[in-house]
């Protein structure tokens, strides 16, 4: 295909991806759009439903009130103006028939009271005052405080005188707090009768109205002052969703002024506009997001479209730098890195197979450091039941084992130490073990001086001596025996382990079967389980079968062993596949009778020790 050709191919390609692209987009801006004003179109129908719904439930409920109250008011009225023209007990009370005679009458009004309660409503209360006699009675239950009372009954004398026949409402505060009542007296040949309505008890069925957080009712007199006042909770906080309703006073029926400042829309219209705002801005970030896109297609995208496609049409014997479509000036350097992509590449493997060592310096790490922490628990008891036991020389030297112990564990840090430092480990231990269990080990360590001075992993023989003093039973009355016995033979490090237990559990052997890594030897040649030198503990006869090395394809470690009893073991194996992949060579075996007891034999390529190897104060 020629230049130009794959050129006019390629900008098509482009031109197509580009036309898609915004075509799609356009539509998802045309799609929200409608949604948007179908969203906005439905919100409005739904506040404009709301508003006529409360505002017919507000006017329906001012006029029951104004109904209610004007029946309740009337009665009061109608109650007032008869008794003080009518009443003959109290006409009665102003002839001096005696005191029986007087609290008798007092009885039958106030019952009389008492059995119209319910068209007079609550808060309602009567007096009567005898002006000839000086006397002021309350002729219904009285539901104001004493010294209100008093000041109403000091009142009432000069009303009567002044006011006479004058038949009104008015408003009268009493008390301290200076409580608004509403007050209607009537004054008749020497009979002054008065009702007192507690401004309180006029709220009625307002309470059913959702005035909203900004809105209110409140009642004024006939002079526009404010008596009363109850301020909304809930609905909107937009001005705008408020309207005011007013009921005008009426001196013949309700002698005040009702008004009422109401959310019409309530909360509902309110999360519809929430509703929409949050549609509005989804639209915004899409539109934002569409317009990012689009300059990001064509700033940066179609331009590395351009450089990848000229990249595949060049052939093999064409050189990088002189591609047909030039790149953007941000591609400059992409042709200059091109030609470093070899030298990169290496780099990438040689990092990767760095990476790869440094996980498995961890995995050693991890498993060096898998320590058991109730051994530390064991030995803090054993030192406070000495401490208690007043045995202070055993204490002694439990404190100095158990210190040097704990030392080289926390000081061990690298892959390799000296063989010297772990062997003076492994006598802290049996000495820590002598001490808290009471038991006498008889250890015998025989190492050349050569061996002595070669590297291995550090808390590795440990490991196999510890499954001895743990699991390894002898006797009545014998002592439990392990030997170490180490010696070079050419480039390996040899190392012998074996105690006078019961050996190792068949079934353990018939599980580790098999299941070993394959062990190496320099060259590549095989290590098998038999040698033509035995090493001293292993002259003796052999009950087991030595669980060697198989070759297979790779190495693997079955993760269920780690799981199994012997954890010790399992780690330092796996510790040894790490460090020295094939090369080693591990052999777990029990021996017959007469003799018996458990043998590891473990073979290492020897190293002297040097700077890797970490000493120890």
């Amino acid at each position: 295909m020629k230049a130009g050709e794959r050129k006019h191919l390629w900008r098509g390609k482009l031109h197509q991806k580009r036309y898609s692209l915004i075509r799609n987009f356009n539509v998802l801006i045309v799609l929200l759009t409608v949604l948007l004003l179908i969203n906005l179109f439905l919100g409005i129908s739904s506040m404009i439903s709301f508003r006529d719904h409360n505002e017919k439930q507000i006017e329906k409920i001012l006029g029951a009130y104004r109904q209610k109250q004007e029946e309740r008011l009337e009665f009061v009225r109608h109650y007032v103006e008869w008794s003080a023209v009518h009443e003959p007990l109290l006409r009665d009370l102003m002839k001096h028939t005696g005191a029986g005679k007087e609290v008798q009458d007092l009885l039958v009004l106030r019952s009389r009271v008492r059995d119209m309660k319910n068209a007079y409503g609550a808060g309602v209360m009567f007096f009567a005052y005898l002006e000839g006699e000086e006397k002021f009675y309350h002729l219904s239950e009285v539901k104001i405080p004493y010294e209100d009372y008093l000041e109403l009954r000091k009142r009432a004398p000069q009303k009567a005188r002044k006011e006479g026949q004058k038949m009104a409402w008015q408003r009268i505060r009493l008390g301290q707090d200076r409580k608004s009542f509403l007050f209607y007296g009537v004054s008749y040949r020497g009979v002054y009768v008065c009702g007192l309505v507690d401004a309180e008890k006029l709220r009625g069925n307002l309470d059913d109205i959702i005035t909203g957080r900004k809105g209110y009712y409140r009642l004024l007199d006939e002079e526009g002052r404010e008596f009363l006042r109850v301020d909304g909770s809930g609905g909107s906080l937009f001005p705008l969703f408020y309207r005011n309703y007013t009921l005008q006073a009426d001196p013949g029926g309700m002698p005040y002024q009702v008004q009422v400042h109401a959310d019409v829309y309530s909360a509902a219209a309110e999360q519809e506009i929430r509703q929409s705002l949050i549609l509005l801005l989804l639209f915004v970030v899409l539109f934002v997001a569409a317009r990012y896109i689009y300059v990001t297609n064509r700033s940066v995208l179609r331009p590395l479209e351009n450089f990848q496609i000229a990249l595949k049409n060049v052939s093999a014997e064409d050189s990088i730098l002189h591609m047909e479509s030039p790149p953007l000036r941000e591609l400059e350097p992409a042709d200059q890195q091109l030609k470093n992509l070899v030298s990169q590449l290496q780099k990438m493997r040689i990092s990767v197979y760095e990476e790869e060592l440094e996980r498995k310096k961890f995995e050693i790490t991890f498993l060096q450091h898998q320590i058991r922490p109730h051994f530390y628990l064991n030995c803090l008891a054993t030192i406070d039941s000495m401490a208690q036991l007043g045995e202070i020389e055993e204490l002694r030297k439990m404190v100095l084992f158990t210190s040097q112990y704990i030392r080289y564990l926390f000081q061990v840090d690298s892959n390799l130490v000296r063989l010297s430092y772990e062997l003076t480990h492994i006598e802290a231990y049996l000495d820590i073990q002598n001490l808290r269990m009471e038991e006498n080990f008889e250890v015998e360590v025989k190492a050349a001086p050569e061996a002595m001075e070669a590297c291995i992993p550090p808390l590795f023989l440990i490991s196999f001596v510890e499954n001895s003093v743990k699991h390894a039973s002898v006797s009545a009355g014998e002592k439990l025996k392990i030997s170490i016995h180490c010696r070079r033979e050419k480039e390996r490090l040899v190392i012998d382990i074996a105690d006078s237990g019961q050996g190792f559990p068949p079934e353990f052997l018939r599980e580790q079967e098999g299941e070993l890594p394959l062990a190496e030897g320099k060259g590549g040649e095989p290590l098998v389980a038999e040698r033509k030198e035995e090493p001293p503990v292993a002259k003796r006869q052999e009950e087991g079968a030595a669980i060697g090395e198989k070759r297979e394809e790779g190495s693997r470690v079955k993760e269920a062993v780690l799981k199994r009893t012997h954890i010790g073991i399992a780690n330092s194996r796996k510790r040894l596949a790490l460090l020295y992949g094939r090369s080693y060579r591990l052999v777990l075996l029990n021996l017959s009778a007469p003799a018996h007891g458990a043998v590891v034999h473990v073979e290492i390529p020897f190293e002297q020790s040097s700077e890797k190897a970490v000493a120890f104060d």
